[in-house]
């Protein structure tokens, strides 16, 4: 059922992107970011809710990484109150603020590869590679066979095809861009592909503690 859901806020958000939804909302009070930092809340309060069943089944070094991962992205949302408070990120923060994501360092170019049935050249940055590589070992580390003891430091199974979202939406952009449509932006607002990253991560936290406490109550039978 939660997969479903995932699917069909993808064509929502889809929907959502090509019309005149974001430019009304940012006109407003900043909602949507501010529903971000409530999900982003919401995991971590969860995931410290969870902290018993981590210790049981798996081990503090587990519990206190993801627990890191959220307060880390809980940190770049609100950064945006840091904007001009440290001189030096003036000149190496292109927002003038105290984050990671909007550094100048995660602008620059790595490598360039070909798209495929075109003849154009995309260029990867610091900050696309990064998110690419962190999103694919998160998503489905619990398959690779040297994590598989790390298994709930990384997405439910179920949930890692969805992870790839980040590099589909530029790589599709960019094919649809080139082969098709020279004036496609995007096929998914970059905003709505981060907020659909934070309901992906607040499934994985509910479903996660859920299945840790089914099976803490079945060993538990078990050995009564």
């Amino acid at each position: 059922m939660t997969n479903y859901l995932l699917l069909s806020l993808l064509f929502i958000f889809g929907y959502l992107s090509h019309t005149d939804f974001l430019v009304i909302y940012s006109q407003e009070l900043d909602l949507f970011e501010l529903f971000q930092l409530i999900i982003l809340a919401t995991c971590i309060f969860i995931h410290l809710s969870s902290k018993k069943f981590f210790l049981s089944l798996s081990n503090h070094f587990v519990f206190i990484i993801r627990l890191f991962i959220f307060i880390f992205l809980f940190y770049e949302e609100i950064s945006f109150l840091t904007k001009d408070s440290i001189e030096i990120f003036k000149l190496i923060n292109f927002q003038s603020e105290v984050n990671l994501h909007n550094s100048n360092f995660m602008q620059n170019i790595l490598f360039s590869l070909p798209l495929p049935f075109t003849s154009h050249i995309s260029t990867v940055s610091v900050f696309i590679f990064v998110v690419s590589i962190f999103l694919f070992i998160f998503g489905f580390g619990s398959f690779l066979p040297y994590l598989k003891r790390l298994r709930y430091l990384y997405l439910e199974r179920n949930f890692s095809i969805f992870s790839f979202v980040f590099l589909l939406n530029i790589s599709l952009t960019a094919l649809i861009r080139e082969s098709y449509d020279s004036s496609l932006a995007h096929l998914l607002h970059s905003e709505f592909v981060e907020f659909y990253i934070y309901i992906l991560f607040l499934f994985d936290v509910l479903q996660k503690k859920k299945r840790m406490k089914l099976k803490l109550n079945k060993n538990a039978t078990k050995s009564s």
